[in-house]
């Protein structure tokens, strides 16, 4: 019996820890050379995404992933901050959190499609 209990709370673990999955999307933005949201958010990291990690983590948006994915290589220059680095930030969120996010500047990826900028 103990047994068959055991393995009863160990599906219902691995069936909930699945399905959370299947609540996540995927949304990109621009990186800027230094007009980004999490730019101005200071953490202990040397490690980008984690930064930007913490950084929507206190925006009450939980991430999964941070990714990037570049699209044009820029060369030398436009330096300014306000100018595209050529690169997107990719990131794995709750789909509850896709207001918070869009808020921010990011968009939500629909059919695996980034988000690429027709112009720069």
């Amino acid at each position: 019996m103990k047994y068959l209990l055991f393995v009863l709370i160990l599906s219902l673990v691995f069936i909930t820890g699945c399905s959370e999955d299947n609540n996540l999307v995927e949304m990109d933005i621009v990186e800027t050379g230094c007009m980004n949201p999490w730019d101005r958010f200071y953490t202990e990291t040397d490690n980008y995404f984690e930064e930007i990690k913490e950084y929507l983590g206190s925006e009450g948006i939980w991430v999964k992933h941070v990714s990037s994915q570049q699209y044009y290589y820029i060369g030398p220059g436009c330096e300014a901050c306000f100018c595209p680095t050529g690169n997107l930030i990719i990131i794995q969120i709750k789909d509850t959190d896709i207001g918070k996010a869009e808020e921010i500047g990011f968009s939500l990826i629909r059919n695996g499609k980034l988000n690429i900028p027709t112009s720069n």
